[in-house]
């Protein structure tokens, strides 16, 4: 029996361990299950505190990068910028993007003003320094309208100067220009004479030719004037149309002569008043092309009418034409044909068609009628024939003498 007992007792030690040591089990479970839900709640609150400090510390950076100027070191800014950003939320979708597109924008924005503020202060240095005025008064001194005409003329002077002596003027070029001295004030008859001279002129090679009218130098003088349809006042014979011719050219060539001296007093004021030095590139050029220079000889043309000696009570008109070359000192003339006196009467287109009384000294002296206008129309163009011819003579004979005067020289 006590043997029993004891296994019995043993039994029931055992179970009791078995039992105590299932509790002990349990009790370490839990104990582990609650230091493990303990440190899971640590963690998610470390990781909390975690972000919203990163979240501080990307706004204290965005704030310092907007304040700072531009340094070498903004691209690391920017990275350690995009970097909580993107550990705070890594999805598709995040504030980081936002922010540090924010943050770009913000730097950019900040470099642009900070380089206009340094180039407004480098402008307004530059300005204000003495070197940057003394330079804009010396700019202001060159950019002047009497400078820059001085200028050009040197410039032109001395490029005359070089393509003469590459390639010199033509000396068979030249420029004549006519001074018409004529009291038939007649732009038709002007015309034909252009015409009839340039003609000739181009025949012979010799250059241009320019007609200038001195009728307005020639209405200072009056007693040198005749009057178209006025047969009294018209010089009588060859020798009085001659006389009143070379008088007349004589007047006009004074009259040049003294421009000429007016124009030259003018230059030399102004000149004077330029303060120009005479070295030499003051010298009087003809004006000319570019390319070169042509040599302008001046000349005057007398058409002088005049009443021949009437036969068998038949009065007829003569034109004395005269041509002078001041600068060589000749002189040729000629005459026209013979026409009728009547071809002396007005134009066509001045004749009135009434009937005035003698009494009134009225200078009208044929009448309006068919056959009288077709009759002064042809002794107009008779006229302007005779005149062309004896121009057409005289230029002839003038452009075939030059060559041996020039010899002569």
């Amino acid at each position: 029996m006590p043997p029993k007992t004891s296994e019995e007792a043993k039994r029931a030690r055992d179970a009791a361990l078995e039992f105590l040591n299932e509790l002990g089990d349990g009790e370490e479970a839990s104990s582990k299950l609650e230091d493990a839900s303990k440190d899971a709640e640590a963690a998610a609150t470390a990781e909390s505190n975690k972000d919203a400090q990163g979240m501080l510390k990307f706004i204290d950076d965005l704030t310092e990068s907007a304040k700072r100027s531009t340094s070498p070191a903004s691209v690391e800014n920017k990275d350690a910028l995009e970097q909580p950003a993107q550990t705070a939320d890594s999805g598709g979708w995040s504030w980081g993007g936002i922010w540090g597109q924010a943050a770009a924008l913000v730097e950019h924005n900040a470099q642009l003003k900070s380089g206009l503020g340094r180039l407004k202060s480098s402008i307004e240095h530059v300005r204000n320094t003495e070197a940057s005025k003394s330079i804009e008064s010396r700019v202001r001194t060159i950019v002047n309208q009497e400078n820059i005409t001085k200028l050009s003329g040197d410039f032109k002077r001395q490029l005359d100067t070089v393509i003469d002596t590459i390639a010199p003027p033509i000396p068979d070029h030249e420029v004549f220009s006519v001074h018409l001295v004529s009291s038939m004030q007649d732009s038709s008859l002007e015309n034909a004479i252009y015409r009839t001279m340039d003609r000739v002129f181009d025949f012979h090679g010799c250059g241009a030719v320019n007609i200038k009218s001195a009728s307005q130098a020639l209405a200072e003088a009056p007693e040198m004037q005749v009057k178209r349809g006025d047969t009294f006042t018209l010089p009588k014979g060859f020798d009085g149309g001659y006389g009143a011719a070379v008088t007349a050219v004589q007047y006009i060539q004074n009259t040049l002569k003294m421009q000429a001296r007016e124009r030259e007093d003018r230059q030399k004021a102004a000149e004077s008043a330029d303060k120009k030095t005479d070295d030499g590139t003051n010298d009087k050029r003809s004006e000319s092309p570019m390319f070169y220079r042509a040599h302008k000889t001046e000349l005057l043309l007398a058409i002088q009418p005049f009443s021949a000696i009437p036969m068998e009570d038949q009065g007829f008109l003569g034109l004395c034409v005269v041509l002078r070359d001041p600068s060589r000192n000749v002189t040729l003339r000629t005459f026209s044909q013979m026409l009728p006196l009547s071809c002396w009467a007005q134009p066509h287109d001045q004749i009135v068609a009434v009937d005035v009384d003698a009494s009134l000294g009225s200078s009208v002296n044929m009448r309006a009628d068919d056959a009288v206008q077709r009759k002064q129309e042809m002794n107009e163009e008779c006229l302007h024939e005779a005149v062309m011819l004896a121009v057409k003579a005289v230029a002839n004979e003038y452009l075939a003498s030059r060559p041996a005067a020039a010899k002569a020289d």
